[in-house]
Formats: C-alpha cells, sequence, structure tokens
C-alpha cells in the first residue's frame, strides 16, 4: 500500500457518529477496550472543549493507557485518517519498529487493527462496567476546569444565573457526565430535563449529601445560588 492509498482510507470516520452522540449525552470522555499485539488497553475517546483550539479536521482526542493503569499513557488527536502526534512516541507506545523504508505504511497495521475495534456508537451502560466507570472519573478530573477538579462529594443542586451580559448559564458537560455516574438518579431526574441546574461538589467529605437528601433540597429550594 503507497502513503497516499494509507492516507486516503478513513479508518476513524466513525469516531464522528461516536462524538456527535457524545454531545448529545452530554458526554466529554467514552473509555473502550482495544488490543493490539495482544496487549490491552483501555482507550478514551475525549471531546475538544468548546473553546479549545484544534485542527480543522480533527474528531476528538484519544488517550490510550496500557492495562487498568492511567500509566503509561498517549494523548493524541485523531482525524477521518490517522493519529496526529509525535510519531516516535506512537510508534513506541504501540511497540512498533522503526522502518525508514516503509515510513508512509509504519502505522498501517495499527490502523486497520484499531478501526475494526471502534465503538459505532455511544453506549451509555459500558460505563457499567467498573474499570470503565473509574476510568471515566479519572480522565474527567484530570481534563475538568481547575473549579471542578478533585471535588467529588455532591452537596445541593445550583440553580445557575445569567451572567453580565444577560445570558443564560449553562452547566458544563463535565458535570453532568460526573452527576450521570455518581448520582445517575439526579441527572434521569432533573439534569435531562434542564442544563440551568448544576450540581456542587466539594473536596470536603463531610459536605457530601445523598441523592434522596439533595432531591428533596431541591423540591423545597427549587435550586439555591449561594454556597453554603
Amino acid at each position: 500500500m503507497t502513503k497516499n492509498k494509507l492516507q486516503s482510507v478513513e479508518y476513524f470516520q466513525i469516531l464522528r457518529t461516536v462524538v456527535k452522540e457524545m454531545k448529545q449525552a452530554e458526554a466529554m470522555v467514552y473509555p473502550c477496550f482495544v488490543t493490539y499485539k495482544n496487549q490491552r488497553y483501555i482507550m478514551i475517546i475525549i471531546r475538544f472543549d468548546k473553546d479549545e483550539k484544534h485542527g480543522q479536521y480533527e474528531i476528538a482526542h484519544l488517550m490510550f493507557i496500557k492495562g487498568g493503569t492511567m500509566t503509561p499513557q498517549l494523548l493524541v488527536t485523531v482525524d477521518n485518517y490517522r493519529l496526529h502526534g509525535s510519531t516516535k512516541d506512537i510508534r513506541e507506545f504501540f511497540g512498533i519498529k522503526f522502518d525508514k523504508n516503509n515510513l508512509g505504511t509504519l502505522f498501517e497495521t495499527l490502523y486497520q487493527s484499531l478501526s475494526h475495534q471502534l465503538p459505532q456508537g455511544y453506549n451509555v451502560n459500558a460505563f457499567q462496567i467498573p474499570l470503565i466507570k473509574k476510568t471515566s472519573l479519572t480522565v474527567l478530573n484530570q481534563r475538568s476546569p481547575n473549579n471542578e477538579k478533585d471535588k467529588w462529594y455532591g452537596h445541593h443542586i445550583m440553580r445557575l444565573p445569567v451572567d453580565g451580559h444577560g445570558n443564560q448559564r449553562y452547566r458544563s458537560d463535565y458535570n453532568s457526565q460526573k452527576t450521570k455516574l455518581l448520582y445517575p438518579t439526579i441527572y434521569d431526574t432533573l439534569f435531562k430535563k434542564d442544563k440551568t441546574i448544576s450540581l456542587c461538589y466539594y473536596d470536603n467529605q463531610n459536605m457530601k449529601r445523598s441523592e434522596n437528601e439533595i432531591l428533596n433540597n431541591f423540591a423545597v429550594n427549587k435550586g439555591v445560588v449561594q454556597h453554603p
């Protein structure tokens, strides 16, 4: 296969559908299992932030981690045809032997293998697998805005105010997905219907409230703006 032929194969085009469905589901990350050369990896599809700069044709970030650990890991971007990142890093991470005579097809076997293992859509049931859920929460925390990092204990639902220009504020998809994973009843009962509310998380375990407590508080207060 020539270099031009390799570049014309849309190995990763299906990821556009996956990312579109992730956006509809307010999901920022979506891990799945892939195998290459008898080594199992978790591949995490990570949506671009709304203000994040990236290549015009790039679909998403892909993070690969070996086995069930978070290290070592490889972070690249992907378009329809190929992975974008350090050629050396990609080659060494996946154990691909360097061949200066076949640079154009160096990653052909990798791309072909991954293309047959890509998810065909976003499946929320995948998060029932404990390792997938744990990995999702870890990567969500890594990628979250600084004011949302390392906060795991839900306390109350806040009604988001308008900004200084009179525009309604909406919760982040990081908050949505974390709530879907940690407080699924709150997400299914309230968040699906209303993007102007957000669950406030704290890094102090003493602030943790049960789903029933949070829901009952919301039923009485309809969402508080001030923090306790």
